[in-house]
């Protein structure tokens, strides 16, 4: 009985847990920074998230470490926990606009000769949340 209702519950938080993290919510922030930056928005790649879904699961064993491919166009996000979403890490790499609005992460996500994205979450052997996006 249980278990039963265990599943149930877990049935009913899941759908919470993947609308956070799916393309559009990669994607929303994304082109939400590309808009106020005037250029053109993004759209999915299935190619790029294959991508960084194979690297990513290359990472997963311990602490996920945060160490880039050495592939040009890529962002990583590590959070401590699960709870992190796509939002989160998009906004993280945006909010590093100010401090240098020509470099790192946020030059990645409003790059105008960028035109597609793909992104993962995935949680780590050590419950870290790990995102990546790639971008061509």
């Amino acid at each position: 009985m249980i278990f039963v209702i265990s599943l149930i519950l877990l049935a009913m938080v899941s759908p919470c847990v993947q609308s956070q993290n799916g393309p559009g919510d990669f994607l929303a922030p994304h082109n939400a920074a590309r808009q106020e930056a005037g250029v053109a928005p993004l759209v999915w790649s299935n190619e790029q998230e294959q991508d960084a879904t194979n690297y990513a699961n290359q990472m997963r064993g311990g602490n996920c470490p945060l160490k880039h491919s050495g592939r040009p166009g890529e962002c990583l996000f590590w959070g401590s926990g699960g709870a992190w979403t796509a939002a989160d890490a998009v906004n993280d790499w945006i909010s590093e606009k100010p401090n240098c609005p020509e470099c790192g992460h946020y030059l990645q996500v409003i790059a105008s000769d960028i035109t597609q994205v793909g992104c993962v979450r995935m949680i780590c052997d050590s419950g870290d949340t790990w995102i990546q996006c790639d971008y061509s």
